[in-house]
C-alpha cells in the first residue's frame, strides 16, 4: 500500500513507492562509516580566565597618577634689578599720570567737579602708587608683564593734546552755535571777543609804557652829558 500524503489543505501529494531494502543498505554504510582519516582538532574549550569579562582599559583615578611638578611654575620668580624696578615705577606712573589726565578731561567736558578732584588726586599720588606697583611687579610675574609692556611717555603726551584739542573742539562748536554757549565749559562768541580786545590793549599799553621809559632813560642820559661840555672854559 503506498504511503497517502496531503497538504495542509487537504489537497493530495503524489509519492513514489518507497524501496525498502534500499533505505537499509543506507543506513547501514552511514553506521558503518568511521569518518574521514584524518580528524579535526577538537575544538578550544573555554577557560575560567576568559569566561570572566576583562575590565575596560581606562584612565586611572587622579589619586593613583603620578603627578607631574611644573618646577618652572613652582620656582620664585628672580628679584628685578634695581634698574628694572625703576623702569617699571616710570611706566607705573605714565599710567597713572595718563589716567588722571581722562578724568580732567572728563571733569572739563561734563563740567562735573567730581571728575576734576578725581584726576587731581590721581596725579598727586601717582608717583607713590608707581613705586608701590613696582614693588608688587617683582612677586607677581603678570603684573611685571603688564609693566614692561606699559606705554612709553608718548601716550601721556597725545592724551596732554587730546586734552587741550578737546578743549578747542568745543570752543570751536560753541562759537558756531553748534552747543549752547557756556555749556561744558565754553563762552560766547562775544566774550571771547571781549577779553582779546583787552589783552590787546593791555599789550598796546605796555608798549607804549616801556616806551616812554626808554625815552626817558635816553633824555636824562643827554642831559647829563650836555651839563659838562657847557662847564668847560671857552
Amino acid at each position: 500500500m503506498e504511503p497517502k500524503v496531503e497538504t495542509k489543505d487537504g489537497r493530495p501529494v503524489e509519492v513514489g513507492p518507497i524501496d525498502a531494502d534500499a533505505v537499509n543498505a543506507q543506513f547501514d554504510r552511514v553506521m558503518l562509516d568511521d569518518g574521514p582519516d584524518e580528524q579535526a582538532p577538537p575544538r578550544r574549550q573555554p577557560k575560567a580566565d576568559d569566561a570572566a569579562e576583562k575590565p575596560r582599559r581606562g584612565r586611572r583615578p587622579k589619586s593613583e597618577q603620578a603627578r607631574t611638578v611644573d618646577k618652572a611654575a613652582q620656582a620664585p620668580p628672580a628679584p628685578p634689578t634695581p634698574e628694572v624696578t625703576a623702569k617699571r615705577a616710570s611706566s607705573a606712573e605714565e599710567s597713572f599720570r595718563m589716567a588722571g589726565t581722562c578724568l580732567l578731561v572728563a571733569g572739563k567736558v561734563t563740567r562735573m567737579p567730581s571728575f576734576t578732584a578725581d584726576g587731581f588726586v590721581v596725579n598727586a599720588n601717582a608717583a607713590p602708587l608707581s613705586v608701590a606697583l613696582a614693588d608688587v611687579a617683582a612677586v607677581e610675574p603678570q603684573i611685571a608683564k603688564w609693566l614692561d609692556k606699559a606705554p612709553s611717555a608718548k601716550v601721556t603726551a597725545w592724551m596732554g593734546l587730546a586734552s587741550v584739542a578737546s578743549g578747542v573742539a568745543l570752543q570751536a562748536a560753541a562759537n558756531h552755535r553748534l552747543i549752547k554757549p557756556g555749556a561744558m565749559g565754553t563762552i560766547s562768541p562775544a566774550e571771547i571777543i571781549r577779553l582779546n580786545e583787552e589783552a590787546a590793549a593791555a599789550r598796546q599799553q605796555a608798549i607804549e609804557d616801556q616806551a616812554a621809559e626808554t625815552a626817558e632813560d635816553h633824555s636824562g642820559s643827554d642831559d647829563e652829558q650836555a651839563v659838562p661840555a657847557a662847564a668847560q672854559p671857552g
